[in-house]
């Protein structure tokens, strides 16, 4: 049976950045992934060597910690800062996770290995990346059709006759974020597909194969390569979940790995962008506070930070000082302050003021 163990929050630092999730007006159109968490990493293996194995477990933990952390950033962050944000160490990644849960792992003298299921607090991580003035697009988008065409000096390729290309595209892991495809299966009813069409993104071509495959979208990933040089031609033209799209782009260097992270890139940028546009992702300067909270021991401090991530108006959370009953956080929220103790009364929180400071407990 998998272990399961709770990470207690830790120190932040101060934070004087906000930022506004605003995504709920797109939550319909990923109806098909309602089951996808993206604060959640599953299945992430990892091992350590160390004088023990109990050192060397806790080596494990860490590295899981840091590479769960930055997939989920990578994943929903919005701005500039993505890949600086992501780059976060093992001490910070560890005070944004919720719960962790060892799917398998191996002991031995002096080395460790498990399978881990990592959940991180929506709550948190929009905090760590209000502090990198980044916003956060966290609702996935709809399934896309995503169909591999390889051209070998001018000659077409599709099917299992690109599956260099395919294998390529499958490794990228467009499944774990925000943009997952499928690719063909190659079976008999696409291989007597009219490929021409389908290179040329007619439209009708595309429609029977996207109401085969039940996908919202279909897009064409086409390579051209050339054996004289290593520079391949990528071109996308379809339609993924933030519209049409047509695109042309170099790869230089990388290969078909290269390319596919490409096209992984193009199609989670697209995403992110239409979710900004669409439902008011913003960065920048928002309502924020600095509040002490109250509670009784580590079990109260977790009974109070799951109310907030289930209260609809609290949008982030950063401690920046932790002590055994009670913390300085900054919270992020939406509407207007004087109506935030009325609302948080409804999920169980009594927010008030004593003096200039603002206070919070649970009821």
């Amino acid at each position: 049976m998998p272990v399961a163990m709770h990470r207690a929050d830790s120190t932040f630092a101060s934070i004087a950045l906000s930022l506004a999730v605003g995504v709920s007006a797109l939550i319909a159109a990923s109806s098909a992934r309602a089951e996808f968490d993206p604060y959640m990493v599953r299945n992430l293996r990892v091992s350590a060597s160390a004088a023990d194995a109990v050192a060397a477990k806790a080596e494990a933990m860490a590295e899981a910690a840091r590479i769960g952390a930055a997939r989920v950033i990578g994943r929903i962050a919005v701005g500039a800062e993505t890949e600086r944000a992501a780059d976060i160490d093992a001490v910070e990644a560890e005070k944004l996770i919720s719960t962790i849960e060892i799917a398998a792992e191996t002991i031995g003298r002096t080395g460790y290995a498990a399978e881990v299921n990592l959940l991180f607090s929506p709550l948190l991580v929009r905090g760590y990346l209000a502090r990198h003035q980044l916003g956060v697009a966290d609702v996935p988008a709809p399934l896309i059709l995503l169909v591999p065409i390889l051209f070998e000096n001018g000659v077409p390729r599709a099917w299992e006759a690109a599956e260099v290309w395919a294998q390529a595209l499958r490794a990228a892991g467009m499944e774990e974020g925000l943009t997952p495809v499928v690719l063909p299966r190659n079976s008999r009813y696409d291989r007597q597909a009219d490929l021409d069409r389908i290179i040329a993104g007619d439209r009708i071509a595309l429609q029977e194969l996207r109401i085969r495959y039940r996908a919202q979208g279909v897009v064409v990933a086409r390579l051209d390569t050339e054996s004289s040089t290593s520079a391949m031609l990528l071109g996308l033209r379809g339609e993924d979940g933030a519209g049409a799209i047509d695109l042309t782009m170099e790869i230089g260097d990388g290969g078909f790995a290269g390319a596919a992270g490409r096209v992984a890139a193009a199609l989670s940028g697209r995403w992110k962008a239409a979710i900004a546009r669409r439902a008011g992702v913003t960065i920048g300067i928002d309502s924020s506070m600095p509040v002490r909270v109250l509670f009784a021991g580590p079990d109260g401090w977790t009974q109070l930070r799951q109310r907030l991530e289930r209260s609809k108006w609290v949008t982030g959370l950063a401690v920046e000082g932790m002590e055994a009953s009670a913390a300085n956080v900054v919270l992020w929220y939406s509407g207007r302050l004087d109506d935030l103790p009325r609302r948080l009364a409804e999920d169980g929180l009594d927010l008030f003021q004593a003096g200039n400071a603002w206070l919070l407990q649970s009821y």
